[in-house]
Parts: C-alpha cells; sequence; structure tokens
C-alpha cells in the first residue's frame, strides 16, 4: 500500500477498506473453515498495511497528527475486533462444551446413582429372605417357649435360654434390617 498522507485521505482509504473487508468476510461466512481463516487473515493484513501507510502531511500540526492518529486507531480496533471475535468464538465454543459436559455428568451420576441402589437392593435380597426365615424360626421357638412350665425348673432354664437367642437374634435382625447409609 502506499502512503496515505494526511486526515481527509486517511479516513477515505480506511472508509473504503472496510466496506471492501466487510464484503470480503460476508463472503466467506458459513464457509470452509479455511476460507474464513483465510479472510481473516487478509483483513488483518490490510488493515496493518494501512496501518503502516498513514501519515500526517504537517508533522509540525499536532491537530492533524492526531487526527491521523485517531484514524489509525479505528484500524487498529478493527483488527483487534477480528482477532477478538475468533477467540469469542472459540470460548464460546468451549463454553457450549463445557455446558454439554455438565449437562452428560449430571447424566450419568444420576445413572450410577441409580445402578448402585439398584445393585444394592439385588444384593440385600438373599439377607432378606435369611432374616425372613429365621423369623419364621424364631417364631416356632417362642411358640415353643410358651408351652414350657415355668414352675418346672429344667423347662424354666430351658425357656430362659431360649429368650437369649430370641434377643440374640432381635439384635441380628434389627442391624441387617437397618438402611443402608
Amino acid at each position: 500500500m502506499s502512503d496515505i498522507v494526511g486526515p481527509a485521505a486517511a479516513r477515505s482509504v480506511l472508509d473504503a477498506l472496510l466496506a471492501s473487508i466487510e464484503a470480503s468476510l460476508k463472503a466467506v461466512q458459513g464457509g470452509s473453515q479455511e476460507a474464513r481463516t483465510t479472510a481473516m487473515d487478509a483483513a488483518q493484513k490490510r488493515l496493518s498495511d494501512f496501518i503502516n501507510s498513514t501519515r500526517p502531511q504537517n508533522l509540525a500540526d499536532q491537530a492533524e497528527v492526531d487526527a491521523v492518529q485517531q484514524i489509525d486507531d479505528v484500524a487498529l480496533n478493527a483488527f483487534s475486533n477480528l482477532t477478538a471475535d475468533q477467540i469469542e468464538a472459540g470460548v464460546a465454543a468451549i463454553q457450549q462444551s463445557n455446558q454439554q459436559l455438565v449437562a452428560l455428568t449430571a447424566q450419568l451420576n444420576l445413572q450410577t446413582a441409580s445402578t448402585s441402589a439398584a445393585a444394592k437392593s439385588i444384593a440385600l435380597q438373599p439377607v432378606k429372605k435369611a432374616v425372613d426365615a429365621m423369623t419364621a424360626m424364631v417364631n416356632s421357638v417362642k411358640a415353643l417357649k410358651d408351652n414350657l412350665s415355668a414352675a418346672d425348673p429344667d423347662q424354666a432354664k430351658a425357656a430362659a435360654e431360649i429368650e437369649k437367642l430370641i434377643q440374640q437374634f432381635e439384635i441380628v435382625r434389627k442391624a441387617v434390617s437397618a438402611p443402608a447409609g
């Protein structure tokens, strides 16, 4: 790009340049990643070349120097925004992936909890059957104990021993029947 001298020329060239870059970027919008990257790189190069080509006509005129600098700042902001837009799009894609991962993790945790509860339930079925069988046996022993005479010392001693067994069974039954924690 040849020298662009003075704020009026810089403004005119930048106006045309921005319109041209906009058209180039719109043309590749939705296109392949390679085409979009190439267009972005070309746009950034054109803006960089513009910034490097501008200069005030009169370096002693601070107002003219400031005006050219402000126009260069507009070009620099456009350059930075092109890069920032790429980064923001990348960040948005990563954030979306993170949201998908969080949702998937929650779903997997729910499935794991459900599977774990089902496994615990299945694993306790034989224990529950054993407790039920022991309960039936203890009920039979209780009925036998009720038929023993407290007046007969041997039968009273047997009844006391049966009562101890019943109490021990109750302790085991409560421990096995308690909810898992």
